[in-house]
């Protein structure tokens, strides 16, 4: 959840910087182009999260297994 919201901030800020050049640069309808690089970033975030899904399905069980034994290296039992 948290790494899905930092990735949307970044993606986000990216898109208003790519938008911004290239209605400067190349002197274009600034909310054309801030629409179509919405739909881009948007497009390529739901595509992502799908093939994402798709994996994580797929290896769940190793997945599962590989972060226990990270969080295990953090496990300190109380004695």
């Amino acid at each position: 959840m948290i790494i899905g919201d930092i990735c949307g901030i970044v993606s986000g800020s990216a898109g208003v910087i790519v938008a911004a050049t290239l209605t400067s640069t190349f002197n274009l309808n600034p909310l054309i182009t801030s629409l179509v690089i919405t739909a881009l970033i948007a497009a390529l975030t739901i595509g992502g999260k799908a093939m994402g899904k798709g994996f994580s399905m797929r290896k769940c069980n190793i997945i599962l297994y590989e972060f226990s034994k990270f969080v295990s290296i953090f496990y300190n039992p109380k004695k």
